[in-house]
């Protein structure tokens, strides 16, 4: 699949260091280039106001104001590839190992606070080999997404990563270099099984929004914003939409009875590579069921992840494991 004809790409490649202020948005070499469905990345201005003081002049005077930082947020919707994500969702996550085995194995977990998160430079471009918008951007740092499957649809699955980012600038200049994604990276679903508790077949579909909270760091005079610090507790939750084949479920609910959620996405090209996600999760409130057709009655849940006992500040049992044959990052 080539994507250097008309179409929207982003461009991008992981940095080495997270660039300091004195830097302009980096022209460091992509090395990969996704199609996305939308994006969202934009500068919010911070100002400082203060009252002028003179001497002698007892006449009101006009507030001063002084351009502070900085902060650029966005997000950026994209389809979920296996090789394509990686690194975003590397930036998530506070903990990342790498295994090398047949298929590789990335395991993504959240980890301890104050962790350093990888950043990422991009180019966003709008349009064709000609480009009617584009956007660099670098210190690229995904402090959430959201993401949703359903078990009886093969429909592609759709990632949408929350951003924060160093600074921004745009460039008329940047044309889509076409790289292509090769027929190791493209990802066609085979299906998505989703079971809880160890038994699935009662689950029709699940969201979930991960979420680490962080806040930009910024000095007064300096328009660009440093790397991010973690401002709370990481949170797991979603939604679940299931019926129910017998009571026990539902007393398990009413009880609050701690689960295994494990969602499981994979591969048609190459089996072997998949997506699993796995966490322990309760339900937070009953739902409610719609009786209004002749199909079976479904009920719609709120959920959240549960910490471990290695770790009771976060949703620290949660973790991400992806098989693929990409070596590296």
């Amino acid at each position: 699949m080539s994507i250097s004809g008309l179409g929207s790409v982003v461009e991008f490649a992981p940095e080495a260091s997270y660039p300091t202020h004195a830097a302009l948005p980096t022209g460091l070499t992509k090395t990969k280039s996704i199609p996305f469905n939308s994006e969202s990345f934009d500068y919010v201005p911070g100002r400082a106001y203060g009252k002028a003081v003179r001497y002698n002049n007892a006449l009101p005077q006009s507030d001063d104001v002084t351009l502070t930082n900085r902060v650029v947020t966005g997000s950026l919707e994209l389809p979920l590839y296996n090789s394509g994500t990686l690194e975003w969702l590397e930036s998530v996550y506070e903990d990342y190992t790498f295994a090398a085995a047949t298929p590789n194995t990335h395991t993504y977990l959240i980890g301890a606070q104050g962790a350093t998160h990888p950043s990422i430079s991009a180019d966003v471009i709008i349009g064709g080999t000609t480009t009617q918008e584009a956007k660099r951007l670098d210190g690229i740092i995904a402090n959430g997404y959201s993401v949703s499957f359903s078990a009886e649809s093969d429909e592609p699955h759709e990632i949408s990563f929350d951003c924060l980012a160093r600074d921004m600038e745009f460039d008329p200049t940047l044309t889509a270099a076409g790289v292509e994604l090769t027929n190791l990276e493209q990802f066609n679903w085979a299906g998505t099984t989703i079971t809880l508790g160890g038994a699935g077949e009662s689950v029709v579909g699940v969201t979930m929004d991960v979420s680490i909270p962080k806040i930009p760091r910024w000095a007064l005079g300096v328009v660009t914003t440093d790397q991010p610090d973690r401002s709370g507790r990481a949170s797991v939750t979603g939604t679940i939409e299931m019926y129910f084949d017998n009571w026990d479920e539902a007393a398990d609910m009413v009880a609050g009875t701690e689960q295994a959620l494990v969602i499981t996405a994979a591969g048609l090209a190459f089996p072997t590579e998949s997506y699993v996600w796995t966490q322990n999760i309760h339900f937070l409130d009953g739902g409610s069921v719609m009786v209004d057709s002749e199909d079976r009655l479904t009920a719609t849940l709120n959920w959240e992840a549960l910490s471990s006992t290695a770790n009771d500040q976060d949703a620290s049992g949660h973790q991400l494991v992806v098989s693929n044959l990409e070596v590296t990052l």
